[in-house]
């Protein structure tokens, strides 16, 4: 009889976990979409914010039961990119620029955070009505990135680090986490006064990601997603 008990748990433990995996799977969906397969709505705001430019791509995402879309295009020979609500509201906007086309305090900024370095890139974002500038420089021949707030503010910083250059309470966390596969990159972010270390690694075959606080707290965990950096 125990038995019997034990394994209608652990069937309903199976099942459990894989309803589980299935909706997280779900939560989060990307398609390739042409303009012509978009709502009514979402086609209109595409076609105004891309007048005079060629549309490259257009990718449906759908995260918590919400839509949006994320279009990607050329215009005035530069690219850019805008994210469409599936009512057709622009939730965000995306284009690159120059430390000579962004506002003097910005400029002042980004000066004084990458002076001895190399600024690579620039990129103007709105979101929600605010204004941020994400800037990607090279210094002591590493990446580093910074977001600038429209008032000259550093919301942001992001910089690569290594294993060794952790907080100790850092490196047993990941030591741990990771046991049995592979650290590929780590990347230290401070805002708002919080630092966080973002750990990429392959293990069992898959890309991985967590996140860890300084103090070692695991915030979360998940599949990897490539960002091309």
């Amino acid at each position: 009889m125990r038995s019997k008990t034990w394994v209608a748990v652990a069937s309903i433990v199976i099942f459990v976990a894989f309803s589980v995996t299935i909706n997280a799977t779900a939560g989060e969906k990307e398609e390739k979409m042409t303009i012509n397969k978009v709502p009514a709505a979402v086609k209109a705001a595409i076609e105004k914010a891309t007048t005079g430019g060629k549309v490259k791509e257009i990718e449906k995402k759908q995260h918590d039961g919400k839509v949006s879309y994320d279009v990607d295009y050329v215009k005035d020979g530069e690219k850019k990119e805008i994210k469409v609500a599936e009512n057709g509201k622009i939730i965000k906007t995306e284009e690159k620029t120059t430390i000579n086309k962004v506002p003097a305090v910005v400029k002042a900024a980004i000066e004084k955070a990458t002076t001895g370095g190399k600024v690579k890139e620039i990129k103007k974002e709105q979101h929600d009505g605010k204004v941020s500038y994400d800037v990607d420089y090279v210094k002591d021949g590493e990446k580093k990135e910074i977001e600038v707030a429209e008032n000259g503010t550093i919301v942001e910083t992001e910089e690569k680090t290594t294993i060794n250059k952790v907080p100790a309470v850092v490196k047993a966390a990941i030591e741990t986490a990771t046991t049995g596969g592979k650290v590929k990159k780590i990347k230290k972010k401070q805002h708002d006064g919080k630092v966080i270390y973002d750990v990429d690694y392959v293990k069992d075959g898959e890309k991985k990601e967590i996140k860890v606080a300084e103090d070692g707290t695991i915030v979360t965990s998940a599949k990897a997603e490539d960002d091309g950096k």
